[in-house]
């Protein structure tokens, strides 16, 4: 085994993204420690930065879905899952702008590689309605209790992940996000 590249701090490492933040570190070598978030420690940074002349990159996600590591549930993941068990007459037709739990890990982690990152990131995948959600996981899940009926569709506010990019990061298709995130679900048996 090689030696590791680096000790890395990962706050909130038995979280639903910091997991993947420490499973993708791990896969390429770093020594990872991992700690719990302190909800707090964003802004703490940002103070301590600002005070001592040092630059704080961030990377700013929007609703992060996919696959877990451990079959603990979490806030934003529940969206899915109750769209496949809840079996509305009426749910609301809301935009969302979604992105891969492993393609904001990854940007994590890019950032923290590139030594000319500087600033916040906007980190989106897809720019999706509820319906056309449910009209992908219908064909490939035909079976799960959908909601029967959708309000009228609210405006897409588009954002863009441009500056992410351009630092090399690239992320998967929605199919793939859901289709991973409903068989990671159905492994940890929580769309029963």
């Amino acid at each position: 085994m090689s030696p590791a590249k680096g000790a890395v701090c990962v706050t909130g490492a038995g979280g639903f993204l910091g997991s993947w933040v420490a499973h993708i570190l791990l896969s390429r070598n770093y020594l990872v420690r991992g700690t719990v978030r302190d909800p707090k420690a964003e802004t703490k940074a940002m103070e301590y930065a600002k005070a001592n002349g040092l630059d704080v990159v961030s990377v700013c996600p929007n609703l992060i879905i996919g696959p877990l590591l451990k079959p603990t549930v979490n806030a934003s993941t529940m969206v899915l899952a109750k769209l496949l068990k809840e079996g509305k007459d009426l749910e609301e037709n809301k935009h969302h702008r979604v992105v891969d739990v492993r393609d904001v890990a990854e940007a994590l982690v890019l950032v923290y590689e590139k030594l000319e990152a500087q600033g916040r990131y906007i980190c989106t995948a897809h720019s999706i309605h509820v319906k056309e959600v449910v009209h992908i996981l219908k064909e490939r899940y035909p079976n799960y209790n959908y909601p029967k009926n959708f309000t009228e569709e609210e405006e897409k506010k588009e954002m863009s992940s441009e500056r992410l990019q351009r630092l090399g990061w690239s992320y998967r298709s929605l199919e793939e996000t859901l289709v991973d995130f409903v068989e990671s679900y159905k492994k940890a048996s929580l769309l029963e």
